[in-house]
């Protein structure tokens, strides 16, 4: 699984490749004896992606608008490592465009991957796959350990922080973003869940941590019971809201709870 570098961004190797992680683990638990790598190309020099690729029977890569040249790119060293042609694209770039994008690569997915990279799988590979959006929990947690959490540079309070999501979807419609991968229906993790995870990442890898769900302060129930307990852990945390959603106790509350 394959993260193209964003050449335009002014810190390339800012975050870590989320989706692909959840991609990694949800593929691995649901085939078994399958073997996995993320490979992130962020700053990483031309000359040393073929190298750092290597062979695979299947290479799924993250496609995006600004760096659609970057993934043509990386499809050629894949064709050239192993000739089957089976590069799958995902990603913003492929749900928006899928015509164009299945033009350029054999194998699209549209929307979420999870399912849909299993069922490539599975086929051996032929057409273009369509969305399947499952609830959030049946995806369980991104693959940490294919990671190499301290090359990526954000931090939060002073510390490297770490990328979670909660949620996926929203349900408004603001021009300047798309919701075609996630939808528009809100799906939440259990809040259970996200404690487990947030613990198990303070017992592993840091106390700081930003949200990526689009907006975390949606459920205000399940909001303050975070909080609290994200006040009993003691992290920092950054999270994502809207203007008009959230009232002033909402963020005495978050502040109390470290964001």
């Amino acid at each position: 699984l394959i993260h193209p570098p964003q050449p335009k961004s002014l810190d390339d190797r800012l975050d870590i490749p989320l989706q692909l992680a959840y991609l990694a683990n949800f593929a691995r638990k649901s085939i078994k004896d399958l073997k996995v790598k993320i490979v992130d190309l962020s700053s990483v020099e031309e000359s040393s992606w073929k190298e750092k690729i290597g062979y695979a029977d299947l290479y799924g890569v993250t496609v995006y608008t600004a760096s659609y040249n970057k993934a043509l790119k990386i499809r050629d060293i894949c064709n050239q490592t192993n000739s089957r042609n089976c590069v799958i694209a995902g990603g913003h770039h492929v749900t928006a465009l899928p015509e164009q994008s299945f033009k350029d690569f054999p194998v699209i997915v549209c929307g979420e991957g999870e399912q849909a990279l299993v069922n490539v799988i599975k086929s051996n590979f032929p057409g273009r796959y369509a969305c399947s959006r499952g609830e959030v929990d049946d995806y369980d947690y991104p693959a940490w350990d294919l990671l190499d959490f301290e090359s990526y540079h954000r931090k939060i309070g002073g510390k490297k922080c770490i990328s979670v999501i909660t949620s996926r979807g929203c349900p408004y419609n603001c021009n300047f973003c798309s919701r075609d991968v996630m939808g528009s229906r809100v799906r939440f993790r259990t809040k259970e869940k996200v404690l487990e995870e947030i613990r198990y990442l303070v017992d592993h890898y840091t106390n700081a941590f930003i949200f990526y769900d689009d907006i975390f302060v949606m459920n205000r129930s399940r909001l303050y019971w975070l909080c609290d307990r994200f006040k009993e852990l003691g992290i920092k945390f950054r999270c994502n809201g809207r203007v008009g959603l959230s009232t002033y106790k909402d963020f005495k509350k978050l502040k109390a709870a470290g964001c």
